[in-house]
């Protein structure tokens, strides 16, 4: 999939079609989805999974949410999400299903564990708290470092990101971090939901997430989006 097919690094490429700052941070913001939001998702998904999997036969019966019921185990520490979350929806908002999950036989919440879910994300929890996540969704891929702290009253996600994007054909590319600091996502809920929304109203925003793009080795557009909470993400572009 080329991401970068409606950015440009000229203002107008030769056809008579414009491009604005609206491109630019729409490519900025499917990042954002792929990178931040995505792995997040994953992450409820997966401690929700191992909560599950932790459940007596008896609890199963009963056992909410019902989606996780359709979790099959196919191998030894080898599972199957096979659920419309993890397709229809999934796959409408993010492209891709989870699919297959290796859990390695150990929690996501154990330091050491690691797990693979589907063929685009790898959590590896480094300390209990905090987790490496590499995720590569089409063109782009990322390494971040992922922290999570529950409170009373809700939780809060911090997630440290670099990455990069190259264009099918190879001439337009990207890299995109979070400027070295943590991009915070705060829950006002104490629970935990998937599939996870991030412009839901239960949650806040705080951080930077910056994309700059080139066409060969050149640099020629970029977009810093600003997160703060309480307001609109604030865009700078450069067009």
């Amino acid at each position: 999939m080329v991401l970068l097919m409606s950015v440009s690094c000229v203002v107008e490429n030769g056809t008579g079609q414009r491009y604005n700052a609206s491109n630019v941070a729409l490519f900025a913001e499917r990042l954002v989805d792929r990178h931040i939001e995505c792995p997040v998702g994953i992450f409820f998904f997966a401690m929700q999974m191992d909560e599950y999997l932790s459940l007596s036969e008896e609890d199963l019966m009963v056992y909410d949410p019902n989606f996780l019921k359709h979790l099959y185990q196919i191998e030894e520490n080898t599972y199957y999400f096979d659920h419309y979350y993890s397709t229809a929806y999934y796959m409408a908002v993010h492209e891709d299903a989870i699919g297959k999950i290796f859990t390695g036989g150990k929690s996501i919440m154990e330091s050491g564990a690691e797990w693979t879910l589907g063929e685009y994300l790898t959590l590896t929890n480094i300390d209990g708290s905090t987790w490496s996540v590499t995720a590569g969704f089409g063109g782009s891929k990322s390494e971040s470092l992922l922290t999570y702290a529950k409170k009373d009253n809700g939780w809060t996600i911090g997630m440290t990101v670099e990455g990069t994007y190259v264009e099918d054909n190879g001439v337009m590319s990207a890299d995109f971090s979070t400027a070295g600091k943590e991009l915070r996502i705060v829950s006002v809920d104490s629970e935990f939901s998937y599939p996870f929304d991030v412009d839901s109203a239960r949650y806040f925003r705080e951080g930077q997430f910056n994309v700059n793009i080139y066409r060969g080795q050149e640099a020629c557009d970029y977009c810093y989006i600003t997160y703060k909470f309480g307001a609109s993400p604030d865009y700078k572009t450069s067009i």
